[in-house]
């Protein structure tokens, strides 16, 4: 994804934030722990109490529990993901496909794609 593309997302999502004065939440990976963080939030929070974000390398989910089925050829890779647009209500939780390349917890900040994203990183 360009840096623009990214850029252009988090703008639009940030700015409604900014305007709300909501807390600003980044889940960094779609894994297990990832994706259980960003369903939980979508269902607990109600809309506008925060602004999340959850940015992965891959649009999907791999369910490790069946690879061992995808491995010895009872089920198809792509049986075993799970699609995070089909899970994430987006107007809850704006996913960005994209590697993060830096971390400044400090500054709570992060970087993808060369775009920082001034967050709560979890």
């Amino acid at each position: 994804m360009s840096q623009i593309n990214i850029r252009n997302q988090v703008n639009q999502h940030t700015q409604h934030s900014h305007a709300l004065k909501i807390p600003r939440i980044l889940i960094l990976g779609g894994g297990y722990g990832g994706l259980k963080t960003a369903l939980t939030l979508q269902r607990s929070l109600p809309e506008n109490k925060a602004q999340i974000t959850m940015i992965s390398k891959h649009d999907y989910h791999y369910q490790t529990t069946l690879l061992h089925k995808v491995a010895i050829g009872t089920l198809s890779a792509r049986k075993a993901r799970i699609y995070y647009r089909k899970i994430l209500d987006s107007s809850k939780v704006a996913f960005i496909k994209d590697k993060v390349l830096e971390i400044h917890p400090d500054k709570k900040r992060s970087f993808a794609g060369g775009v920082g994203l001034s967050m709560i990183i979890l």
